[in-house]
């Protein structure tokens, strides 16, 4: 077994993060950590286990120290430069470091999985690191180690002018650059850990990981580090079974979505919230059937965003019942949440960029929810339940309570828009299914969609969405489809349909039944547009710029390479700005200085990323406002 030691230096206030840092520090097998600190009194270093060996040092005895061991001064006028000095740790901290095997020098905005474990097959390589031959090659600042011994300990003083790079005000990549070209030039390699750390395979910084019985995982996979760079995009949170790490949104209040799900379709559910995690800034509300939903070890979900329910209905994964019961779930929030509006989606979607602008339709709500439109007037179920009959379920109910009359297209229930004003509507909805239900062979056989046309027609209630959905296709860009659905090809489509008049219209993917269909939607899907989590969006205060910086590399994507970035002020409902006829494989960083934060005044803005040539919105997020 050979023992490894980690140094680190750090001058002032410890950021919020670090006991998260610590805890993955502690009890690390045959791993020491070094820490130099002027806040060796801060009581966090009381929750530290013995393999954390805490060492009082200040700038100026560090500088003193310096001057001792190598012979020259240095300047401290950012503590920023304390990057270039990580090269050195190792000879100048020589006499700590006599019974190691290995030392070496890391970050502390981190959290760390089972690093001996993962370490233990390279302990004959040189020297290690978490580059990889990509994107991000060489040795990397947030974990570096090599064999303990003296010739390795001083190779940084074969750098060229290594003094005056030292002695530089500013930091100069002596630890990623310097370092790996002089490595470069004496044949010596490093050992690349790249594929074990939150890297993506198109070089995106991962922001989703779990730590938990001493190992981190991310997409469950076993990892030695999440590095969080983009520290103003990522939360961590503590829970029962250890840390999450997820990434930072902001969330407005404005609206609900609204759900529900049994066990047996959680699976399902799941990539339906997923989408909805990496599409919306709005709270999800869960209802879960007969069973208790915890949306972070479930649902692997962020708390702040979704709010599980467990709503008791006795349903015994009776499937015509639990299809019933979508009435009873829209009454049930009207009551809870009286002053929201709220959307109510089935768990058989995948929603798009741009499901958070159904907001455009609020202002047509009134005492009635707005449903989804379908493209036909009629729905009959052929052969049901093996019977060999086609029957009209809707038909069959409107005879039971004189309504015969319905209103064209036919509305769908996989997407409703309403609120407290609705309540009337949903609660008649569950009279009707109590009063009727099993009363003739047929009846609600297509579920809650038969209750709601029918009062639709009984009140005359005639406002709708138009259609939101798009089924049995992943392309999203195909219009055509609406034109040739499977159960449309021998029945006309309604002359009143209102279908999407721009890909922007289409809000979700409907009809997603197994996970093959919701895989082939990502896959094709997820290339096309721009996850919020893949670039960080934000205005700063101290620079007077509006930041757009990409967290990855966007050579899988498909989209054109020709974009605009919108600003667009939300609250007086008009653009702010936008920065035009940009190429979006090109750059890492995009930005607008000289933006007076007065300007500013609603503090509710978007930012989009549209295609020039086609208008198709690839990226749609609220934007931040930072320091």
């Amino acid at each position: 077994m050979k023992k490894i030691c980690l140094i680190q230096v750090w001058f002032g206030k410890l950021p919020d993060y670090f006991k998260f840092h610590l805890q993955t520090c502690n009890n690390q097998k045959n791993i020491d950590f070094l820490f130099f600190t002027d806040q060796s009194e801060d009581s966090i270093f009381q929750n530290a286990a013995s393999n954390i060996k805490i060492k009082y040092l200040n700038p100026e005895i560090y500088k003193q120290f310096i001057f001792k061991k190598l012979g020259f001064k240095i300047e401290l006028t950012n503590f920023y430069k304390l990057c270039d000095h990580k090269i050195i740790y190792a000879d100048i901290f020589s006499d700590y470091l006599l019974n190691y095997d290995y030392v070496g020098f890391y970050d502390i905005d981190i959290l760390w999985g089972d690093i001996y474990n993962l370490l233990e097959p390279h302990l004959n390589q040189e020297f290690i690191s978490i580059g990889d031959k990509v994107y991000f090659p060489g040795i990397r600042g947030p974990f570096c180690i090599w064999k303990n011994n003296l010739i390795f300990n001083t190779f940084y003083k074969n750098i060229n002018d290594y003094k005056l790079l030292l002695q530089h005000s500013k930091y100069q990549s002596l630890d990623e650059t310097y370092l790996v070209k002089i490595l470069e030039q004496n044949n010596i390699s490093i050992c690349d850990l790249g594929h074990l750390i939150n890297v993506g395979s198109n070089g995106k910084h991962l922001d989703c990981s779990i730590v938990k019985n001493n190992k981190l995982y991310i997409n469950n996979k076993e990892k030695l580090l999440i590095h969080f760079i983009y520290k103003h995009d990522l939360k961590i949170c503590k829970t029962e079974d250890g840390l999450r790490t997820y990434y930072s949104k902001i969330l407005k209040d404005d609206f609900y979505w609204v759900t529900y799900f049994d066990k047996n379709y959680e699976q399902f559910a799941k990539e339906m919230l997923n989408s909805l995690r990496m599409f919306s800034n709005r709270k999800v509300i869960i209802y879960s059937i007969d069973y208790k939903v915890d949306v972070v070890k479930d649902l692997d979900l962020d708390e702040d965003q979704f709010i599980s329910i467990n709503f008791a209905f006795d349903a015994k994964n009776n499937v015509e019942i639990i299809k019933n019961i979508k009435s009873y779930i829209l009454k049930d929030s009207c009551e809870r949440f009286a002053d929201k509006k709220m959307v109510y989606i089935d768990a058989d979607l995948f929603l798009t960029v741009n499901c958070d602008s159904v907001t455009k339709y609020f202002n047509q709500l009134d005492n009635y929810p707005l449903f989804n439109l379908n493209l036909y007037d009629y729905i009959v179920v052929n052969n049901y339940q093996n019977s060999g009959q086609s029957i009209s379920p809707i038909a069959i109910l409107g005879k039971k309570i004189g309504v015969e009359n319905y209103l064209f297209p036919r509305r769908k229930a996989n997407f409703i828009v309403y609120d407290n004003r609705s309540l009337p509507f949903f609660n008649e909805a569950v009279e009707l299914y109590e009063k009727y239900k099993n009363t003739e062979f047929g009846i609600f056989a297509i579920y809650d969609e038969d209750a709601d046309n029918i009062l639709l027609a009984k009140y005359n209630y005639i406002n709708s969405l138009p259609t939101v959905d798009i089924e049995e296709t992943d392309d999203i860009n195909n219009l055509d489809i609406f034109s040739n659905y499977g159960y449309g090809k021998n029945i006309e489509s309604s002359i009143n349909k209102k279908l999407p008049e721009h890909v922007n219209d289409i809000l979700c993917f409907h009809k997603m039944k197994t996970a093959k269909e919701f895989e082939d939607i990502k896959n094709k899907y997820l290339n096309q547009i721009i996850v919020q989590n893949e670039i960080i969006c934000y205005y700063t205060t101290r620079k007077k710029s509006l930041i757009f910086h990409k967290k990855g590399f966007f050579n899988s994507k498909t989209f054109n390479q020709l974009v605009y970035f919108e600003v667009f002020d939300n609250e007086n409902n008009q653009v702010f700005l936008t920065l035009d006829n940009q190429n979006i494989y090109d750059y890492q960083l995009y930005y607008i200085d000289f933006i007076e934060e007065s300007l500013l005044t609603s503090k509710d803005f978007s930012v989009r990323i549209i295609e020039k040539q086609t208008g198709k919105i690839i990226y749609n997020n609220l934007l931040k406002f930072l320091g």
